[in-house]
């Protein structure tokens, strides 16, 4: 029953043989029930997408059970004949790992001993990372690493990891994880943290720096006080606004203020990349928002196929402006500094602020300031706070 219950608390449907059922039902649990002369054409509806059959009657061709496995086997459906691995599956399918960032590990190459990485936790607006100085260590995962240590309960906890390695094109180069292994293109936040890093690590002892990022070389100026980075002025780049770039299916030259019906519901959004997938919702009441329910189910719409950071907003006035944020592969944050610049340049693009003008971002985590020029170019200015920093074996 326990093994039925954590399928069905992922979101499957549950099919069973009528004693299983009954069982089922007994302890609180739905299963829709097959006689057993049922079941083959039940796994000819194509509906089903795995087989839990623990009968141990024998294996005689005419068994309704043998004959069920048989005909799982050949039409490809997945089939665990033992409790062990059907709760092993259930592991893996609510675990945060797929194939895109589990380690792959050479079997014939293993390490003999483990690995010591030594991490900065450090705050942009509230959004933290794990900063890695790879000028002088090696990640060879950090997919694997970044699903590893962001979680709060068994790993460090963050919103991902950021790797700071040597650049030929600038003064340094960051790579970026979110916590669920998903690599990012641009982050406001995180950039203003590797800058506050290289400079008070002694890397880059400027003022004025250069980063080399997933989406091109950016400027960045620090604001220092008594040989402490207190504020990073970011360039953020230009934002694209084309269906095809950002991407979202819609048509047009540009999604801005489309009514669309999006997770159930008929939404007024406004779509723009900066340098990742955004979409932007403008409301009168930011607390009634599920974002839990709504930014998850946002965020995987087929509308969106990179997947979508999602912000709901809410204008103050011209120049102030307030939201909260779900990021793909994460959840919501306290802050997230592309999509604050999203926000900023949809209110403008749709005439609620003020262009070239510096606008006030209210984020959970804390305030960033925004400015979108006449010539396209965003800025982000923001504060850095360096949390602790400590090592850890893997």
């Amino acid at each position: 029953v326990e093994t039925a219950r954590r399928f069905a608390q992922l979101g499957f449907n549950l099919f069973a043989t009528p004693g299983t059922a009954k069982a089922l039902e007994e302890r609180g649990l739905y299963a829709a029930t097959v006689r057993k002369d049922g079941l083959e054409k039940v796994l000819e509806m194509d509906q089903v997408q795995y087989v839990i059959s623990t009968s141990n009657k024998g294996r005689s061709p005419l068994l309704d059970s043998v004959r069920m496995r048989r005909k799982a086997v050949e039409r490809g459906i997945p089939l665990f004949t033992s409790l062990d691995t059907a709760n092993a599956l259930a592991d893996a399918l609510t675990s945060r790992y797929s194939l895109e960032n589990v380690e792959l590990v050479d079997i014939n190459n293993m390490r003999t001993k483990r690995q010591k990485l030594h991490f900065v936790k450090m705050r942009g607006t509230g959004n933290d990372y794990l900063y890695f100085d790879c000028f002088d260590q090696t990640i060879e995962s950090p997919e694997s690493i970044a699903v590893r240590l962001s979680n709060r309960k068994t790993g460090i906890g963050a919103d991902g990891i950021v790797m700071i390695l040597p650049s030929n094109k600038a003064d340094a180069r960051m790579r970026m994880f979110t916590a669920d292994g998903t690599e990012g293109t641009v982050a406001g936040n995180a950039m203003r943290c590797v800058a506050k890093y290289l400079y008070e690590s002694g890397r880059v002892r400027k003022d004025q720096m250069r980063l080399e990022t997933g989406a091109g070389v950016k400027q960045v100026q620090l604001f220092i006080r008594e040989d402490t980075v207190f504020s990073v002025l970011v360039e953020m780049g230009k934002p694209a606004f084309e269906p095809a770039k950002v991407p979202v299916k819609l048509d047009g030259d540009r999604v801005m203020s489309r009514k669309v019906r999006l997770a159930g519901e008929t939404r007024e959004i406004s779509c723009v990349s900066m340098g990742n997938p955004h979409v932007v919702m403008f409301v009168n009441d930011l607390n009634s928002i599920n974002l839990a329910v709504d930014g998850a189910a946002i965020e995987t719409s087929p509308l969106f196929p990179q997947r979508v950071n999602v912000s709901f907003a809410r204008i103050i006035d011209r120049s102030s402006i307030r939201m909260r944020v779900w990021e793909r592969g994460i959840g919501e944050t306290a802050a997230c500094g592309s999509g604050a610049c999203a926000v900023a340049v949809a209110a403008v693009e749709n005439g609620l602020c003020s262009r070239d003008a510096e606008i006030s971002v209210t984020l959970p985590g804390g305030t960033v300031v925004v400015r979108y020029e006449e010539n396209g170019q965003v800025w982000l200015t923001g504060d850095a706070v360096t949390d602790f920093e400590g090592s850890v074996e893997i």
